[in-house]
């Protein structure tokens, strides 16, 4: 339920990913399921993404179902 709402606050899923362990070179972590690579335009919309309702509403789905999060949280270079 989040991925339609990432679009409500101005981002834009980049990628949606399962990775195979044939691909792997090398790791130090379990390998994910599905990996999602999300871009905001400004920490703003990524805060309000976070805190929107419908998200918060079905958090506890996706407590459910997921081992873990890393969240890697970059800037753009231009």
């Amino acid at each position: 339920m989040a991925l339609p709402v990432i679009s409500k606050h101005g981002g834009t899923l980049l990628m949606r990913l399962r990775p195979d362990e044939s691909v792997i070179v090398e790791k130090s972590i379990d390998t994910p399921y599905e990996i999602h690579l999300v871009t905001f335009p400004s920490d703003n919309e990524l805060q309000a993404f976070m805190q929107d309702e419908t998200r918060r509403n079905f958090l506890h789905l996706k407590e459910q179902s997921v081992k873990s999060v890393l969240m890697f949280k970059g800037e753009a270079r231009g």
